[in-house]
């Protein structure tokens, strides 16, 4: 390989989106080489340039403001186990899109328990709280927080499995989430179980 050929591969590494350049573009003040960077990335699937995209939708940073990109790309981040995604796009759910400022790092960092809001995703969608009720859905953020040992989510998967909600009714397999949760402290569980 000539020296021609090894400098132009060096210099197109070198301009390949990363976390990194688009963060310090960002910071610079070049919000739309960011957000194109950010774009680039959470196309290929890196949830962490989703949550950032996503804020940068919400916030009209570098890119027009548009919520439904904004919700789309939380939405691909939470499907990730973004734990910020998750919880943003549960507050955007449960009280609609509000103003960008109520999601900051600060108010992220204070809120205690990331597994819970997998758990209030499910929630949301089961009763149709800030969007159509689909059972499928809350299947889908209950076996997350399920997966992570989430008492309350456990409950709620057992609930749905034992009413044949979203997925078939298997009482056999929801008697095994119920006693799972009341291991780890449901009380709703424990009185399910005593049901059961």
């Amino acid at each position: 390989m000539g020296i021609r050929t090894a400098l132009s591969k060096l210099s197109k590494r070198r301009r390949e989106p990363t976390l990194e350049r688009a963060e310090e573009a960002y910071s610079e003040g070049r919000k739309s080489d960011a957000a194109a960077m950010f774009r680039a990335l959470a196309e290929s699937g890196s949830a962490p340039a989703q949550l950032r995209l996503a804020q940068m939708y919400e916030r009209g940073e570098g890119v027009l403001q548009n919520f439904v990109e904004a919700v789309r790309w939380f939405r691909s981040a939470a499907e990730q186990d973004s734990g910020p995604a998750v919880l943003r796009l549960g507050e955007i759910y449960l009280t609609g899109l509000s103003a960008p400022q109520t999601a900051t790092p600060a108010a992220l960092a204070r809120l205690e328990n990331v597994l819970a809001a997998f758990d209030r995703l499910g929630a949301l969608h089961a009763e149709g709280v800030g969007l159509p009720q689909d059972f499928e859905a809350a299947a889908q953020w209950f076996y997350k927080g399920a997966d992570r040992g989430d008492a309350t989510a456990l409950y709620h998967l057992g609930t749905l499995q034992l009413g044949g909600l979203g997925m078939p009714s298997d009482p056999q397999a929801a008697f095994k989430r119920y006693r799972e949760a009341a291991t780890r402290g449901s009380g709703a569980a424990s009185l399910q179980l005593g049901i059961l």
